[in-house]
C-alpha cells in the first residue's frame, strides 16, 4: 500500500462500508463493539491516521493561527522577540493549534495582509508580531468584520486591531 492510509483501505480489509469505518472511528458510540473494536485494530494495523485537514474542512477551522512578523533588514532577531514567538508557539501547542510564520517583505503591514489568510480559511487568527506600521484599505472595516486579528508589542487599534501587549 503506497501513500496514506485511508477509510476506503480499512473498508476493504473489513469488508465493512466506508461510512461504517468512518462512523466507527468518529461516532464510536454509533456502531457495535465488534464493528468499532474490529475497525481501530485493522485501522491500527494499517497505521491509520485521521486527516486532519479533511476534519477541519467539514468543521469549518484550521486549528492553525499565524504569526506575521515584519521584516527589519539587517537586524538580528531580539532575545524578546524570540521569548515571545516561543510563548506563542508553547501556549499555541498546550490549547491544540499549530503555528504558521509568516514574513512580510516590508516594514509596513497592511490589514489586508493580516486578513488575507483569515478569509480565504487558511487561518484562524492572525497575530501581528512588532508591526512598527500598518495601513487599513478601504475594504475593511473592523466594525463590519470582526477577524482575530491580534497585534503584539505594537499598538494599531487605531487600524482596527486589538492590542494584546504594549512595550
Amino acid at each position: 500500500m503506497n501513500g496514506r492510509v485511508k477509510l476506503s483501505d480499512i473498508s476493504k480489509k473489513t469488508g465493512l462500508n466506508v461510512s461504517t469505518v468512518s462512523r466507527a472511528l468518529s461516532n464510536p458510540e454509533r456502531v457495535s463493539e465488534e464493528t468499532r473494536l474490529l475497525v481501530q485494530e485493522v485501522a491500527a494495523q494499517l497505521g491509520y491516521v485521521g486527516n486532519a485537514a479533511a476534519r477541519n474542512l467539514i468543521l469549518g477551522k484550521t486549528d492553525t493561527i499565524m504569526v506575521l512578523i515584519s521584516t527589519f533588514p539587517g537586524q538580528p532577531i531580539s532575545a524578546v522577540f524570540t521569548e515571545v514567538l516561543r510563548g506563542i508557539c508553547d501556549d499555541a501547542k498546550a490549547h491544540g493549534l499549530s503555528v504558521m510564520l509568516q514574513q512580510n517583505l516590508s516594514q509596513a503591514i497592511s490589514s489586508d495582509d493580516a486578513t488575507k489568510f483569515l478569509r480565504t480559511g487558511t487561518v484562524d487568527g492572525v497575530l501581528l508580531l512588532a508591526a512598527e506600521k500598518s495601513t487599513s484599505p478601504h475594504a475593511f472595516r473592523p466594525k463590519e468584520c470582526l477577524l482575530p486579528v491580534i497585534s503584539i508589542l505594537n499598538d494599531l487599534t487605531s487600524c482596527g486591531f486589538v492590542i494584546l501587549l504594549r512595550h
